[in-house]
């Protein structure tokens, strides 16, 4: 038996009917109690759960629905001036920064860094995907419960401030890089799998994200001197 949540998500009222525990437990800090109508509802069919554990032999029934529920937000945020960068978010003084590589390169790594050189500073936002939407003239990033492997979001935003590549290296180095190897490198970390319509919105909305927020590459190592190099090289940049 499926119960229907209310979550205030990015900003977003989102109803989603499940059965998940990994959702009821990541989405606790997001639950939402209002008459308002909901701007998204997200009901996962059977068979798209049914498909994603086939897909994933790894997922069990429970986080099949779980992902599925993600896929289906973050494919209606951009309806909202929206989308999802699979990526790790850390926010500092009111200001995020987006780390995105391929998973297993360090990302998560790199943030608990930031947290560790910072402090109490810097809050990890979302260490997996991140929403990030265009409100009020402005880029922010959202936390949301679709996380990664840690469960490391917190339901907060901050102002988009830069978006780092990562690449793992035995050196440090940090280069800004031009807005189309920046659209080059986000591209396979954003949903693919929609419609026309859809891949055209979300384009223009990268599009408009490069023209005011600056993108880097990073060449790091799994040591708090990355971190460092990064910190004081992007803080006062944007």
């Amino acid at each position: 038996m499926r119960d229907t949540y209310r979550y205030k998500i990015a900003d977003l009222i989102v109803d989603v009917t499940h059965n998940s525990d990994t959702l009821r437990r990541n989405g606790s800090k997001y639950v939402y109690k209002s008459c308002e109508p909901a701007d998204i509802k997200i009901d996962v069919p059977d068979e798209n759960i049914s498909y994603a554990m086939k897909c994933a032999p790894a997922f069990n029934e429970d986080y099949a629905e779980y992902f599925m529920s993600g896929t289906d937000f973050y494919r209606a945020l951009i309806n909202y001036n929206g989308f999802m960068i699979h990526s790790s978010c850390v926010a500092v003084d009111g200001k995020s920064y987006l780390f995105s590589a391929d998973s297993g390169v360090g990302k998560s790594t790199h943030t608990s860094l930031w947290c560790e050189y910072l402090g109490k500073r810097a809050v990890v936002l979302n260490d997996d995907k991140p929403a990030v939407r265009f409100v009020d003239g402005a880029f922010y990033a959202y936390g949301t419960p679709w996380s990664g492997k840690n469960d490391l979001s917190c339901n907060e935003r901050a102002i988009v401030s830069a978006l780092v590549f990562i690449e793992r290296d035995k050196n440090c180095s940090i280069e800004k890089v031009s807005s189309g190897e920046a659209v080059k490198r986000i591209l396979p970390q954003m949903i693919r799998y929609i419609g026309y319509d859809q891949m055209d919105k979300q384009l223009s909305m990268l599009d408009c994200l490069l023209s005011v927020i600056p993108a880097y590459l990073l060449r790091c190592t799994p040591y708090i001197e990355s971190a460092e190099l990064a910190w004081e090289t992007l803080k006062d940049k944007n």
